[in-house]
């Protein structure tokens, strides 16, 4: 499987199960800003926040969160999971100056027979696409392979 499918396959997932979408932010015919999002109950959880960076002097992050923010609110959903950030990071005094509090916060997956044939052409190249941005926990993901827990059928 390659990695460019593996974010298809995700995409196309989540938007079918009405719990995620995409915000695209344009100018006429050019993509400048958007995000990934994935919600469920009172939680969504943002990923791949990202804008162009001719048009940062614009303000196009902003616009992207504040749209986020104003939807998500107006939809009933209490909670906005940023994913993680390097503390005196750019990205961190961001999200700090939208009023952000560090929360401790957890996801629950389970494997499946067959999972590491999703990493078939190895973590670096599965992960490269996201090197920006949190998507998955990549480091922990590369050693359970390596230690062998995902060939166990759980």
């Amino acid at each position: 499987m390659k990695s460019h499918a593996l974010s298809e396959d995700v995409r196309k997932a989540v938007i079918m199960s009405i719990l995620g979408g995409i915000s695209i932010q344009g100018i006429k015919e050019q993509i400048i800003g958007g995000c990934f999002y994935i919600w469920n109950k009172e939680i969504v959880d943002a990923f791949i926040m990202s804008g162009d960076s001719d048009y940062f002097d614009y303000g196009i992050n902003h616009a992207v969160t504040d749209f986020a923010l104003r939807y998500f609110r107006g939809n009933g959903l209490k909670w906005f999971n940023w994913q993680s950030g390097k503390r005196s990071s750019g990205i961190y005094d961001f999200k700090k100056r939208w009023g952000s509090q560090e929360r401790s916060y957890q996801f629950l997956t389970w494997t499946f027979p067959g999972f590491e044939k999703v990493f078939a052409d190895g973590i670096e190249t599965v992960s490269k696409p996201y090197q920006w941005h949190y998507v998955a926990p990549f480091e922990a993901i590369e050693k359970k392979l390596t230690k062998g827990v995902f060939n166990k059928i759980c």
